[in-house]
């Protein structure tokens, strides 16, 4: 809330978020070339500031924001990988994408490169609205409308979270599970 206030206008805020985008990039991306041993590693990274009413989501890689409000859940943040870049294209639909090999490989990531690019998105939020950043662990392992019905029936946060994340490890759990 007081960065809203802080800062006024979302522009500002955008810039004060790509900022931060740009100076993680700049350690991880420095760390891969101090060390041999973390050559060319590389993260995704999901953020959201929300104050006044509004939030704002960046997002580099995979790892999503979702929004569930009264209309159901919806995806703020789009993916950086080659499956969605072939969805876009129409050489996949969104269900051929779910199983497509190879469907984790991103075309964008914190670190790999001298500069990230970084997408921003700005949204009005209400009271009962509920906001998820989570990695594809998760939403690999749970569809969304499963983590819907979770956060809408569990009493409080951390019940749901607690089931969401014993689901996914039920599920397979095949890559880390991480949320908020």
């Amino acid at each position: 809330g007081n960065r809203w206030k802080e800062h006024g206008k979302p522009e500002n805020l955008k810039t004060l978020l790509m900022e931060a985008y740009s100076q993680v990039n700049e350690v991880v991306h420095d760390a891969s070339r101090a060390n041999p041993d973390y050559a060319g590693m590389g993260t995704t990274m999901v953020t959201a500031l929300c104050g006044e009413g509004q939030v704002l989501i960046g997002n580099v890689g995979d790892s999503r924001a979702y929004k569930v409000d009264g209309d159901g859940i919806r995806q703020i943040s789009r993916d950086h990988s080659l499956v969605q870049m072939m969805v876009d294209r129409g050489d996949l639909t969104a269900e051929m994408a779910k199983t497509y090999p190879g469907k984790n490989f991103i075309t964008r990531a914190i670190g790999t490169e001298t500069v990230a690019e970084c997408d921003l998105f700005h949204y009005r939020v209400e009271r009962g609205d509920c906001l998820l950043l989570c990695s594809d662990g998760l939403t690999d392992m749970l569809s969304p409308e499963a983590i819907q019905k979770i956060l809408r029936t569990a009493p409080e946060p951390e019940a749901a979270s607690l089931e969401m994340l014993q689901k996914a490890l039920l599920n397979g759990g095949k890559d880390n599970v991480t949320f908020i």
